[in-house]
C-alpha cells in the first residue's frame, strides 16, 4: 500500500494470511485496531503471536509501546497475551 508509513504514518499497512495450498488470501484485523508488526509462529502451527503497538496518539506510533497477542487460526481470533 505505501513504503513511507514508516514516515508519515498516513496509509496504514494492511496483514493478510495466505494459504499457499489454495492460493487464498486473508486480511487479518481489517477494522485497523491491530497491525501486526514482528510475527512468530507457534512451534503447533495452529496460530501465531505477534507484536501490535499501542500508543494514545491518533495518527502516530513513533511514541508506542508493543503488546503481544495471540492468533488463533481456528477462531480466526487475535487476543492479548498478559505477560504479568
Amino acid at each position: 500500500r505505501s513504503l513511507r508509513y514508516v514516515y508519515d504514518q498516513s496509509v496504514k499497512p494492511v496483514n493478510f494470511l495466505y494459504d499457499l495450498k489454495t492460493g487464498g488470501a486473508k486480511q487479518l484485523f481489517a477494522d485497523g485496531k491491530l497491525r501486526a508488526r514482528q510475527i512468530s509462529w507457534k512451534a503447533d502451527s495452529k496460530g501465531f503471536y505477534f507484536t501490535s503497538a499501542y500508543t494514545t496518539h491518533p495518527k502516530f506510533e513513533n511514541a508506542a509501546i508493543d503488546l503481544l497477542y495471540e492468533y488463533d487460526l481456528a477462531g480466526g481470533q487475535a487476543v492479548k497475551v498478559n505477560l504479568d
